[in-house]
């Protein structure tokens, strides 16, 4: 994953490798991961998150020169393979417990499982409306975002004036 000029790599039993060369050259990047089998990495503006098998995620705001440990073990016990972020929210696709969101970095953890026609996510994905996933129980999922996340996340505030003053049902 490429973030800002640094490349990073997620590895099963090294924790995360980066390159600030453009992959001439590799160092580990673990300073706060406790948990060396990274399973993915995703970023939104200055913020890292990656995760690790047994449930583990991570947040950095630094570039990934630390991280920090934002929930020991991920909901469901599910081992996290995916990651989606959307405005404010991360979506963790998992193998064994569906999909889980958290709108604090990672502190607490929700289900969205509702409908989802099986637990073991393949593919994870967003648009402007709608979450999707892919599982091994075949078919892909869709559910609105605004089902999901706080629509305030996504628009500006309005102003706006009632008439006539006071209102009238």
């Amino acid at each position: 994953m490429l973030f800002d000029t640094s490349l990073f790599a997620c590895t099963q039993n090294g924790g995360l490798n980066v390159s600030h060369d453009g992959g001439l050259s590799w160092t580990t990047a673990n300073n706060g991961i406790n948990q060396p089998s990274i399973s993915t990495i995703a970023f939104e503006g200055n913020n890292l998150y990656a995760t690790a098998f047994g449930g583990y995620f991570y947040w950095s705001t630094d570039g990934g020169n630390s991280w920090t440990l934002m929930n020991s073990t991920l909901p469901l016990n599910g081992n996290p393979f995916l990651i989606e972020l959307v405005g404010n929210s991360i979506f963790v696709g998992t193998g064994v417990g569906g999909i889980v969101m958290s709108n604090d970095h990672g502190s607490t953890w929700i289900d969205v499982n509702t409908g989802l026609p099986g637990l073991n996510i393949q593919a994870l994905a967003s648009s402007n409306q709608y979450l999707f996933a892919g599982t091994t129980a075949g078919g892909v999922w869709k559910r609105p975002l605004s089902q999901l996340v706080r629509l305030n996340e996504f628009k500006e505030d309005v102003n706006f004036e009632v008439y006539p003053n006071p209102a009238k049902i």
